[in-house]
């Protein structure tokens, strides 16, 4: 997974990468096996209501969840899966955000998020 987040992390603001949706916790927009668009953006571009792409800390996950809103201090945002019952014990920074999901393209005859 390690070499993926080097990946997206080397490319330039405005790059796109695609992927696959590796669970249902962003259904009904993402299913797993649809095919995510990722976006490099900055940082500071993050809105509540984003889907973002980030990586925990041990660097051998990537989740892509909907920002919920930002931290009380200011550096973070917390995030959740729409298909999920609560909010995600982890804080989405600048040194673990990779980017802002764009687009995809559904796998199934379920409705896609275009």
């Amino acid at each position: 997974m390690k070499n993926i987040i080097d990946l997206i992390g080397a490319l330039p603001k405005g790059a796109v990468i695609r992927a696959v949706a590796a669970s249902d916790s962003m259904a009904p927009l993402i299913w797993k096996g649809d095919v995510i668009q990722i976006c490099k953006t900055s940082f500071a571009s993050i809105r509540p209501r984003d889907i973002v792409v980030f990586c925990l800390a041990d660097k051998q996950s990537i989740i892509a969840h909907r920002v919920m809103r930002r931290t009380p201090d200011k550096r973070g945002y917390v995030t959740k899966g729409d298909a999920n019952n609560q909010e995600d014990p982890w804080v989405v920074t600048q040194s673990n955000y990779l980017g802002l999901i764009v687009g995809c393209c559904t796998s199934t005859k379920k409705p896609s998020c275009r």
